[in-house]
């Protein structure tokens, strides 16, 4: 697959586990079309060409209440994304299990909010560009 993430995924709204790694998928990660994407569990867009900045092309935090998306899997491992990590991700998910962010180029601290993932298993950050904020 190439070019951005088919527009016809949402009206897939059973779909569960969605794996799209491994291509040369382009754009927005994930936009309104997965608001009807209430079952998703997990997601791996990982092995990409996805090179948009990581906080203002990802759904906003209001709409993640649609998206199912807040247990197993996000895998965007491997991409040319940036950015700091947007602190939803720990507020709005926190039963991801697996978090994969590595091999990308996001910048800046870790939210404190990464801390509020009580069910994470694995959490990949490796080969990025944060800094441990000192208090």
């Amino acid at each position: 697959l190439n070019g951005k993430i088919p527009k016809d995924i949402q009206f897939s709204p059973q779909l569960k586990i969605l794996y799209l790694n491994s291509n040369s998928l382009k754009g927005v990660l994930i936009d309104y079309h997965f608001a009807n994407m209430s079952n998703l569990d997990s997601l791996d867009l990982s092995d990409n060409s996805l090179a948009l900045t990581f906080i203002q092309n990802w759904v906003p935090s209001f709409q993640l209440s649609k998206i199912g998306l807040r247990s197993c899997m996000l895998g965007v491992v491997g991409n040319k994304l940036s950015g700091p990590i947007p602190a939803w991700i720990g507020s709005n998910m926190q039963e991801l299990e697996i978090l994969s962010l590595g091999s990308n180029h996001f910048n800046g601290s870790l939210p404190l909010q990464i801390c509020y993932l009580r069910s994470i298993q694995l959490l990949d950050l490796s080969m990025n560009n944060f800094f441990w904020a000192s208090s």
